[in-house]
């Protein structure tokens, strides 16, 4: 009985995921304008010509809102498997959020989703057994999240 829970659970999470990769791949192709110079390698943040990149005000409050929620992992001790996965989920929540009220454009848009796409993967180690890779994202989130007003404001 256990094994199948360990399954349904597995099975959830897949799910769950591919949920979040179709999400993002609809939003690149909902509408907004996707053209870009490839001066930079794909997924590695730039700043606009030394400036940083406009950020609408909805995404700024989820950014605000996942370091809330980061810094409140952090602060607790002896994290258990259990906590990684929830800070994983309420993570996932927040960041599907900023897909969906997402309302950039142009290279801002193109350069929000870079730094989106290297958080996810941190976003996503939390939610699995591993603790080790668990405690170790988090303090990946952490720095990613920190980043955030180095290239956006």
């Amino acid at each position: 009985m256990k094994n199948l829970k360990n399954k349904t659970k597995i099975i959830a999470a897949s799910i769950v995921s591919a949920g979040m990769i179709l999400a993002v791949i609809h939003h690149l192709h909902s509408g907004h304008d996707h053209s870009h110079d490839h001066s930079a390698p794909a997924g590695e943040m730039t700043l606009n010509d030394g400036k940083k990149w406009k950020a609408d005000n909805t995404t700024k409050k989820h950014i605000s809102s996942m370091r809330e929620t980061v810094e409140g992992a952090i602060k607790k001790e002896n994290l258990s498997a259990e906590t990684y996965k929830k800070t994983g989920a309420a993570l996932s929540d927040i960041f599907n959020q900023i897909l969906q009220d997402c309302t950039m454009t142009g290279r801002d848009h193109e350069e929000l989703h870079k730094f989106l796409m290297t958080l996810n993967i941190e976003i996503e180690n939390l939610k699995k057994d591993d603790l080790t890779k668990a405690e170790a994202s988090l303090k990946e989130a952490d720095n990613k999240l920190l980043l955030f007003d180095k290239y956006f404001e």
